[in-house]
């Protein structure tokens, strides 16, 4: 304003404003006083605003100038009587602190302990600003003295067990949080002792307290935390719903500090400045903690991880498009790109690993091509796939290390998929021979050898890598299943009898015994023994489908047809489970719920053979011969009924490789 509206406003006499000044004209007076250095009478001024003036940002700020320039006045007294005092060096220390000086705020703390150390609350002052900047060991110290004067001094009780969590020493963490929650229980001590909890892995201990913290969760950090916590727990819903609410309450936070910025540089952009006073703790951004990390395109690949699990693909492909949006180091790319092949967007995913190559041209042998052909091999483009692995062996001396396992492994699987099979048995061998530590090399050499017929081969692979793995389950499993599919029963029941009385608490060995036993004409006794494993590990869909398998070939229809409605209740979309369940109502005279479970079999799999050819029949004794004549028409068309039993399950594709240090940002 200029000089004569100032002047004038400075002649009105208040009492006189409070009759008919709006509210416009008293904010008005309020600055000139303030700008005259009458800091109470702007004050009083400001409290007389109408409501929505008095709450606005510009009346708060100039509030706070004025509590600015009292402060300051009162510390100028204090100088001036005592200028090389303790109390002089502790206001210099929170003048600089509020300014974002921490440098001469530390050192005129440090001033301050140098003339009494003995002062309640320096030492934890003077910490917790050195904390700020992850000074962790000269924080330490600090708040230890604190304690020593006051060993009930819940900040710094609080503050120590920071240093520690940010170390990932949660268990010296606890010894304080424990202490600090009993003395005052906010809602930062039930995070820090969540946090603490979930990286010593007592979930439900973390999960119960990082409840408490997320009622004041104004950023989505701590809904964030929750949501690891229930992955880790296998809570898959509950996972996928926090993290749903971090990120709304992550992206409310980021707009209303945006607002607010722009209102206090706006009300910044009009006030007069005073020599010598500060006004940067009114824009100053907050610090953050150091376990705040919501900016990072990681809190979104978390989000889609658990979007996944939760078979939520359309959620995950939003949230990673988004992400892929953002700046991302080579480490969050891999991950990105592995995630969206598992969503299925694999151009996208294709796309990121063809710049990831581009960027790292120097690598052309190394991880980023590997990802490529990784990527490729997820994707479907398997001779692209089979390329990049040769190109890989070709450029790289060190392709016949044991290291190269995997990459002699992408080639032996790529080949596989194009129905190479010699190709695809040497590169397989090659990486077992490499890596014969590893299971799952052996696991797909004799996956390959069995899908070949080669059975006697498989058998001797999957020996030759017990010997390297004695313990591994996975190729005693296998063994049995070898000797399974290549005739020598005896040998299969023996290798499956001794996974399952070593108390196997998964299903699949005691689904191998079944299939010998039902081969070997010993209906019940695969009955007896399914009935057994149910008791002990509980119902599953594999044992409740094998054991209506065993009550049909026992005669048990009725049975076996409970034991099929009982598998379908775990995996409703089974063809194999309804198709089983269609046989065994068309035989016992149930024509139209076999009717319909055939009709779901062909929605699920359309042109199954089997069940176009069962659904004929049906028809037929429905006495609708119309239809019968068009699914016996069809019902040479489309794919026979599945295996009995899958004991090989897929291959195992490579890990994902990831860059070395030295590349990321």
């Amino acid at each position: 304003m200029d000089q004569d509206q100032f002047s004038r406003l400075l002649e009105c006499q208040p009492e006189s404003l409070d009759v008919v000044a709006s509210g416009k004209t008293r904010f008005r007076l309020a600055r000139a006083l303030f700008e005259a250095g009458q800091c109470g009478q702007a004050l009083e001024t400001l409290a007389k605003l109408p409501r929505p003036e008095a709450a606005s940002a510009e009346a708060r700020y100039w509030r706070a100038r004025c509590y600015n320039r009292l402060a300051r006045a009162t510390y100028l007294r204090v100088f001036s009587a005592a200028p090389d005092s303790y109390r002089a060096h502790q206001l210099l220390a929170e003048i600089a602190e509020a300014r974002g000086d921490d440098a001469k705020a530390v050192g005129e703390y440090q001033k301050a302990i140098e003339q009494r150390p003995s002062l309640p609350n320096l030492h934890y002052s003077l910490g917790h600003l050195l904390w700020k900047n992850f000074k962790v060991a000269e924080a330490r110290e600090q708040f230890e003295a604190e304690l020593a004067l006051d060993p009930r001094h819940a900040g710094a009780l609080e503050d120590l067990a920071g240093t520690y969590l940010y170390e990932r020493r949660p268990e010296r963490a606890l010894e304080y949080l424990e202490r600090a929650v009993e003395l005052d229980p906010g809602n930062d001590v039930h995070r820090d002792l969540g946090i603490a909890y979930a990286d010593l892995h007592h979930y439900r201990q973390a999960d119960a307290e990082l409840r408490i913290a997320a009622r004041d969760d104004r950023d989505g950090s701590v809904h964030y935390k929750l949501a690891r916590v229930y992955q880790a727990l296998g809570q898959k819903g509950a996972a996928a719903r926090e993290f749903e609410i971090s990120n709304a309450l992550n992206r409310e936070s980021h707009r209303k500090s945006e607002e607010r910025t722009a209102r206090l540089a706006e009300a910044e952009a009009g006030a007069k400045p005073v020599e010598g006073e500060s006004t940067a703790t009114l824009a100053a951004a907050p610090r953050l903690p150091p376990d705040a990390t919501l900016d990072d395109p990681a809190h979104l690949l978390d989000t889609a991880a658990a979007y996944l699990a939760e078979s939520r693909g359309q959620d995950a492909k939003e949230v990673l498009r988004q992400a892929a949006a953002m700046p991302l180091s080579d480490e969050q790319s891999v991950r990105l790109g592995s995630l969206l092949i598992a969503a299925h967007d694999n151009d996208l995913a294709l796309d990121l690993f063809r710049k990831l190559a581009e960027r790292h041209p120097q690598d052309s042998a190394g991880w980023v091509r590997f990802d490529l052909a990784v990527a490729l091999l997820s994707s479907g483009h398997y001779l692209e796939a089979l390329a990049e692995s040769h190109r890989l062996i070709e450029t790289d001396p060190g392709s016949q290390k044991g290291s190269f396992a995997a990459v002699w492994s992408l080639a032996g699987v790529a080949a596989a998929r194009l129905g190479r099979t010699k190709e695809s048995v040497a590169a397989l061998r090659r990486a077992a021979e490499l890596a014969p530590a590893e299971e799952e090399r052996w696991l797909d050499l004799s996956r390959e050898l069995m899908e070949a017929g080669r059975y006697e081969e498989a058998v001797s692979a999957v020996r030759e890598g017990l010997t390297h793995n004695s313990r591994s389950y996975a190729l005693r499993l296998r063994l049995g299943a070898a000797y399974l599919k290549s005739g020598r029963y005896a040998e299969a029941e023996s290798a499956f009898r001794e996974l399952v009385r070593s108390g196997d608490p998964l299903p699949t060995s005691a689904v191998g015994l079944a299939q010998v036993l039902l081969r070997t004409g010993r209906a019940e006794e695969a009955v007896q023994e399914l009935t057994e494993v149910r008791t002990q590990i509980g119902p599953s869909f594999l044992l409740n489908y094998f054991q209506g398998l065993a009550l049909q070939r026992a005669g048990r229809e009725q049975e076996s047809m409970r034991m099929f409605q009982e598998a379908l209740r775990f995996d409703s979309q089974s063809v194999e489970a309804r198709l089983a369940l269609a046989r065994v109502e068309l035989h016992e005279g149930q024509i139209q719920p076999a009717i319909r479970d055939l009709n779901e079999v062909l929605r699920l799999k359309p042109g199954q053979r089997e069940a176009r050819a069962l659904l004929s029949q049906a028809y037929r004794l429905a006495g609708d011969a119309q239809a019968a004549r068009q699914y016996a028409d069809k019902a040479q068309e489309g794919p026979p009924a599945p295996a009995e039993g899958d004991l090989l399950g897929d291959f195992f594709l490579p890990a994902w490789q990831h860059p070395p240090a030295s590349h990321q940002p």
